[in-house]
């Protein structure tokens, strides 16, 4: 991930590397992957960005979040690399502080997620405790529809999604869960954009290297 590379470079290694794993199709918008950093690289949004002469700076963080599929499974994972002096570096070594903790805030959530949710929590439980948890730390929710994750479903349009007035448990349906908060400060030159995946699911905001956050995903059931 040099500086100077576009949004197709990348975006073609990504779906190149997943065919070869064994991927038959991309089930969100029947795209491989969104990538995004630069002036993008706080983009929350249905439709496409435009990526227009945009390249990978020297100093940057980038976003891939993949969407391969498989017969009728499919998985939803991202990575955020952060970018430092042309080369990708451990995010505990960023000299941009606002990086380090807004890192530290996603795996704070995560564990707040893993440590809270049971049997009897709902949707609609899990996204006040979160927003509260967010908004107390000084951040705020960026994904644009409002909510901190979904349900792994066969069909994208069958999603439940972890948002104010969902009243079902999420034991009860049966179902794996991604929990992706898409956070920032107001003030904020990045958002911090997470993805999860059906199991086992690393995800989690800017992820450099291999060192990977805590499991993302909160299986019941058979999934």
């Amino acid at each position: 991930m040099c500086p100077g590379l576009t949004r197709d470079q990348i975006h073609q290694e990504c779906a190149s590397y997943m065919t070869d794993l064994g991927s038959q199709g991309w089930w969100i918008h029947n795209d491989p992957a969104l990538i995004l950093f630069g002036d993008l690289s706080n983009y929350s949004g249905h439709e496409p960005p435009n990526y227009e002469g945009l390249k990978v700076s020297e100093n940057d963080l980038i976003t891939i979040d993949v969407a391969p599929m498989i017969q009728s499974g499919w998985g939803d994972m991202a990575r955020s690399f952060v970018v430092e002096e042309g080369k990708i570096i451990p995010w505990r070594q960023s000299q941009n502080q606002e990086i380090i903790e807004g890192m530290e805030m996603e795996l704070k959530l995560h564990r707040l997620f893993m440590d809270s949710v049971n049997e009897k929590t709902t949707f609609e439980d899990l996204h006040h405790l979160i927003d509260e948890e967010v908004k107390k730390a000084g951040y705020c929710n960026c994904d644009y529809h409002g909510n901190y994750g979904h349900t792994i479903e066969n069909d994208a349009k069958d999603r439940v999604t972890i948002d104010k007035g969902v009243s079902l448990a999420i034991a009860a349906y049966d179902k794996p869960i991604t929990f992706e908060p898409h956070i920032c400060k107001s003030a904020a030159s990045f958002n911090l954009p997470p993805r999860g995946r059906e199991a086992p699911p690393p995800s989690t905001f800017p992820l450099a290297g291999r060192e990977a956050p805590p499991p993302s995903t909160f299986p019941f059931g058979e999934g």
